[in-house]
């Protein structure tokens, strides 16, 4: 029972963590050009991603579905599981993994129903339709509005939410 309950405590930990690393890898490593190995980050985004969809957000080309593994979160809080496993416990840590991995998922789903549509039944909540209109403002001013999935959390806490 105690590793369950570390286990839960993790995956309410790791909502807020997972606030600051979308937030962040999108508005630091994204849009800011980076030297080296992370130049490609902000070349693939800023330039064609935003290139693409500087003015004009787009619902119906399939060009820019975002694709992405899932596990591709995983890697991406490595450094945050590991730590957590290392000095508090591995149920923790793999919380801190799963909601990575969901989030993976999740942004992978949002992002490519955003630009390409397929009419999946949850475009119809409130939820999607706040984060959708979220990420248009988002490629209408690209210094604004950074959070996908957990938009408009991110931008509220570091100020650059623009509705």
């Amino acid at each position: 029972m105690e590793t369950l309950t570390e286990f839960g405590i993790g995956l309410l930990l790791a909502v807020p963590e997972w606030v600051v690393i979308e937030y962040s890898l999108h508005r630091w490593l994204m849009h800011v050009r980076r030297p080296g190995w992370l130049r490609a980050w902000h070349t693939a985004h800023a330039i064609g991603h935003h290139g693409k969809w500087r003015r004009q957000f787009s619902r119906a080309d399939a060009d820019y579905a975002g694709e992405r593994d899932p596990s591709y979160g995983v890697l991406k809080s490595a450094p945050v599981w590991l730590a957590v496993g290392l000095l508090a416990s591995w149920p923790l840590a793999l919380a801190f993994a799963a909601v990575g991995y969901l989030h993976g998922v999740g942004w992978r789903a949002v992002h490519r129903e955003m630009h390409a549509p397929t009419g999946a039944w949850w475009t119809r909540t409130w939820w999607y339709r706040l984060i959708c209109a979220h990420h248009e403002q988002h490629h209408r001013n690209p210094r604004t509005n950074y959070s996908v999935l957990f938009a408009p959390l991110g931008d509220w806490v570091f100020g650059t939410r623009k509705p």
